[in-house]
Parts: structure tokens; C-alpha cells; sequence
């Protein structure tokens, strides 16, 4: 019974075999272009997705107004707060995450700020690269370098890598570096506030005699002003 079985499903396979298509031969070019578009649809898809989400946050939450949005603004005591803590299990069911709507949000704002030529020309990973920039100069610059294939995306994320150090090396050019002395008397002042006396009282031993003359004139100066302070406040 068991052979009977075995080849009669053999008997199967082979007519299977007989009835099927015959592998023709296809251009390679014409396999890379079906690829190339279904990368193209899910990327066009993921963009639109993620500016539908921030633009319907941005609507319900700020007015539809990037300028009432805050990146850094704690969420806690605002709609969108309430949302994430409201909603957190029926977000997590559509895998929002806090920060994704965040990304969602910012990738929103710096789309609607490029010009249009640009704005089809990226994704969303481009767009969440040049959210990182401050600056709106140097933001349409390096999009407009990837928008015209000059810059893939590790590409873009180093040119924005690099215009964030270079602005952080501008803003510490742009202050005066402090003094030795003023270091260790912001020091004191600060140990001074958290009530460690002792620690103060050594620092402020360890420095040069000019400084520590400067010192105990400013202290002077500031006990005169926090007793004319004090004579202003009234008792009851």
C-alpha cells in the first residue's frame, strides 16, 4: 500500500513538471528596474507616512505651526504629553514610539521649510539627517548637494556631521576663554551655595595672593549688595 501510495505522488510530480513554464531568460536591466522602483514606492510610502504623522500632530497639537513647536519642550502638561501617556499602548500597537513621533514631527517641519524642486527629490532619512542642522543656510545647502546626486545618504549624514562641528567650534571661537582665576572662583561660589565652607575656604587658599585679594573684594562687594537686597524685603 505504502509503494502504491509513494508512486502514485510520483506519477504526480512528474505531470506537474511536464504542465510547467519554461524559464526564459531576462534582461538583468529589466530585473534591476522592477527593484530599483519597489525601493522607490517604499521610500516614496515611508516619506509620506511620516509627513501625514507629523502633520497631523503638528494640526491637533501647535495649531499646524512650526513655530509653537519645541523640540526640547517636556512633554509632560501638553497634548501631546497627555497623548503619549494616554495612549502609550495603542501607540506601541502601531510601533509610534515617542521619538519616532518626535522624528515624525521634526522631518515635517524641515520638509515644509525646503523648496518644492527639493522636497520630492528626498527621503526620510535625508530628511532626519538635516533635521540635526540648525542653521537653514547650511540645510538647504547640503539638500540641495544630495538633491541633485551629489550625496548619497552616509554621504549626507557625514556633510552634516561636519557642519554641526564646525558650528560648534564657531560658537566656542566666539567666547572669550576664562581665565584660570575665574574658573576656581566660580568654583568657590559654587561650594559656597552647597554650604561646604571648609572646601572653599581651601580653594580659595591655593590661589595667588592678587587673586585672593579680588576675591574677598567681590565678596565684600556682593554682602553690601545682598544687605541692601535684604533691607528692601520686608519682614512681615
Amino acid at each position: 500500500m505504502l509503494v502504491a501510495t509513494q508512486a502514485a505522488a510520483s506519477k504526480r510530480v512528474a505531470i506537474a513538471k511536464t504542465h510547467l513554464a519554461p524559464v526564459t531568460a531576462v534582461d538583468d536591466r529589466l530585473l534591476d528596474h522592477v527593484i530599483s522602483s519597489l525601493s522607490a514606492l517604499s521610500r516614496g510610502a515611508r516619506l509620506q507616512y511620516a509627513l501625514q504623522v507629523g502633520a497631523l500632530l503638528l494640526d491637533s497639537f501647535w495649531s499646524g505651526n512650526a513655530d509653537n513647536y519645541r523640540d526640547k519642550q517636556k512633554p509632560a502638561g501638553t497634548g501631546f504629553g497627555v497623548l503619549l501617556q494616554e495612549r502609550a499602548e495603542a501607540l506601541e500597537d502601531l510601533q509610534l514610539s515617542p521619538s519616532t513621533l518626535r522624528n515624525y514631527i521634526r522631518s515635517t517641519i524641515v520638509w515644509r521649510q525646503l523648496p518644492v524642486a527639493l522636497r520630492e527629490r528626498l527621503d526620510l532619512p535625508n530628511l532626519l539627517a538635516l533635521t540635526l542642522l540648525a542653521d537653514p543656510g547650511q540645510r538647504l545647502l547640503i539638500a540641495q548637494e544630495a538633491a541633485e546626486g551629489n550625496l548619497n545618504s552616509r554621504q549626507l549624514e557625514s556633510r552634516v556631521e561636519q557642519a554641526r562641528k564646525q558650528a560648534r567650534k564657531g560658537e566656542t571661537r566666539g567666547r572669550k576663554p576664562v581665565p584660570a582665576p575665574l574658573k576656581q572662583w566660580r568654583k568657590v561660589c559654587r561650594d559656597a551655595i552647597n554650604g561646604d565652607m571648609a572646601k572653599m575656604g581651601a580653594i580659595a587658599a591655593g590661589l595667588p595672593i592678587k587673586d585672593r585679594a579680588e576675591m574677598r573684594a567681590s565678596i565684600l562687594a556682593a554682602q553690601k549688595s545682598l544687605e541692601a537686597l535684604l533691607a528692601l524685603i520686608p519682614v512681615e
